[in-house]
C-alpha cells in the first residue's frame, strides 16, 4: 500500500499543465487530465517559458519585405527600359542616335539590377530562416539573375562596338 502511495505523492500538484500527448494545455486534477484545454498561446515568449513550441502549427506568412522590394525594384526597372524603347522607337530616328542616352542608362540599369539582386538574397535567406513563402523570394531572385546577365550582356556589346 505504501508503493501506491508514494506514486500519488510523486504526481505534480492540480493544475495547468502541458500535456506532450495532445500537445496542449490542459488542466491536470492532480490524478488525470480533465476534459478542459486552454486556448493555443499567443504570446510565444510565455509559450517558449513553458517548453511550448507555437511556431510550426502555423502556416507560412505571407510577408517578405526583402523580396517584395526586390520585384518592385525590377518592376521599375523594366518599365523604365520600356519607356526608352518607346522613346526611341516613336522618335522615328535610327536607334544609334540615342546610343548615348543608352550609354548612360547601363550604368543606372546596372545599379538597379545589383540591389535587386541583392535584396532577392536577403528575401531568400528571410524565406529560409522563417516560416515564409518563398515563391516571391526565388521569383525575385530569378528575375535579377537573368537582368544581370542582359545588363553584362549589352555592356559588353557597347563596348565591343565603341572600340570598333
Amino acid at each position: 500500500m505504501s508503493s501506491g502511495a508514494s506514486a500519488v505523492s510523486a504526481l505534480p500538484p492540480a493544475g495547468w499543465l502541458f500535456d506532450p500527448y495532445t500537445s496542449q494545455t490542459r488542466w491536470w486534477d492532480g490524478v488525470r487530465w480533465t476534459e478542459h484545454v486552454l486556448p493555443p498561446y499567443e504570446d510565444t515568449e510565455y509559450a517558449a517559458t513553458l517548453g511550448i513550441d507555437v511556431g510550426h502549427d502555423q502556416p507560412p506568412d505571407e510577408r517578405n519585405g526583402p523580396a517584395h522590394a526586390s520585384l518592385v525594384v525590377i518592376a521599375i526597372e523594366l518599365l523604365g527600359a520600356i519607356a526608352v524603347l518607346g522613346v526611341v522607337g516613336a522618335s522615328g530616328l535610327p536607334w544609334w542616335q540615342f546610343l548615348d542616352l543608352i550609354n548612360s542608362l547601363e550604368i543606372t540599369s546596372l545599379v538597379l539590377t545589383a540591389c535587386a539582386f541583392a535584396l532577392a538574397i536577403i528575401g531568400v535567406v528571410t524565406a529560409v530562416r522563417r516560416p515564409t513563402r518563398k515563391r516571391e523570394a526565388v521569383l525575385a531572385l530569378v528575375l535579377s539573375t537573368l537582368l544581370i546577365a542582359g545588363v553584362l550582356a549589352q555592356t559588353v556589346v557597347s563596348l565591343s562596338a565603341s572600340a570598333a
